[in-house]
């Protein structure tokens, strides 16, 4: 028999087509009550329309059905993982591969892909282009995959004096991606062996760049105020958040929202808690208790204790 779960994650996903003319992000999860095991499954598209939607709906999918097949693997063997998001990544940039080769209208689409997968304590992860995971552990928000565009390039020319702040934040190439699954060689795999240890009270977001609209200070606030709410709930407050600060050129947004919780932790605090609001006074000093009167035996305890005394014949 299975232990029961420890951890438990409370997730959504919410997606919008933000000011964009079609929708290229594509977003797939599950994490079924009861479940060890939990998934998943992101890409942004990239291509226009026919080529975009088509891309990162195909890798979600190929990518969701071939993990959701090896799940009792994964199980077994957690350790085997990253080796199977590796190949799950392969797979799939195969398939766009031999799409695009069947229809050369699509020639230039492909996706950025993001796969999480929570088992226990443990999350792994593979990402390609920048599509973030972002971790929200006590107020602070930091990303834990690498970037796979210019960004990081050009803001490190802003660091040496080359661009100002202000040049390389409107910089036209930020978005350009140095790795993405378009049927060619995968240049750049954000893939560890080492999976990240969760606790008691993160929240992960696994989203398309659109969300990247909202600095992190402001996803973070919006999150911390609505803890005490389900997923669902807090994802719509994220997508109100998009909305009313109004980008001009908001890109479409796509991303999964999972909160984590300790059950042994929680309980232990509930114990606390409860022990607190129920503290027996402090004894005396001499260490005398006054005596408490005994109960009544009730009827039935008499008679079978009567009946215990009884001799046998």
């Amino acid at each position: 028999m299975f232990e029961r779960a420890r951890f438990q994650i409370d997730a959504a996903v919410a997606i919008n087509k933000g000011k964009r003319e079609f929708q290229e992000d594509a977003v797939l999860a599950d994490f079924a009550i009861g479940s060890r095991l939990g998934i998943v499954v992101l890409a942004d598209g990239m291509g226009g329309h026919n080529a975009g939607d088509v891309a990162s709906t195909l890798v979600t999918t190929e990518v969701f059905r071939e993990l959701r097949y090896t799940t009792r693997f994964m199980l077994r063997d957690p350790a085997s993982i990253p080796g199977r998001l590796l190949s799950a990544a392969q797979k799939v940039n195969g398939y766009l591969k031999r799409y695009i080769s069947e229809n050369p209208n699509c020639e230039g689409m492909g996706c950025t892909l993001v796969i999480a997968v929570q088992t226990g304590k443990d999350l792994f992860w593979l990402s390609v282009g920048d599509s973030p995971v972002f971790l929200l552990r006590d107020g602070k928000m930091t990303r834990l995959n690498e970037e796979h565009s210019l960004a990081p390039q050009i803001d490190y020319l802003a660091q040496q004096g080359v661009l100002t702040p202000e040049q390389a934040r409107t910089h036209p190439d930020r978005s350009v991606l140095t790795s993405a699954i378009n049927g060619q060689e995968i240049r750049y795999v954000d893939c560890s062996d080492a999976p990240f240890s969760l606790k008691n009270g993160d929240a992960l977001i696994v989203a398309s760049d659109g969300l990247c609209s909202l600095k992190p200070s402001e996803i973070a606030r919006v999150i911390r105020e609505n803890a005490d709410r389900t997923c669902a709930k807090a994802s719509e407050k994220v997508l109100s958040a998009i909305r009313m600060a109004d980008c001009p050129d908001q890109d479409n947004v796509c991303f999964a929202l999972m909160k984590v919780s300790d059950e042994r932790a929680d309980e232990q605090m509930r114990i606390n808690e409860i022990r607190a609001a129920n503290a027996l006074p402090l004894m005396a000093d001499n260490g005398a208790t006054e005596a408490q009167p005994k109960k009544p035996m009730r009827q039935l305890t008499r008679i079978l204790r009567a009946v215990s005394r009884t001799p046998n014949p």
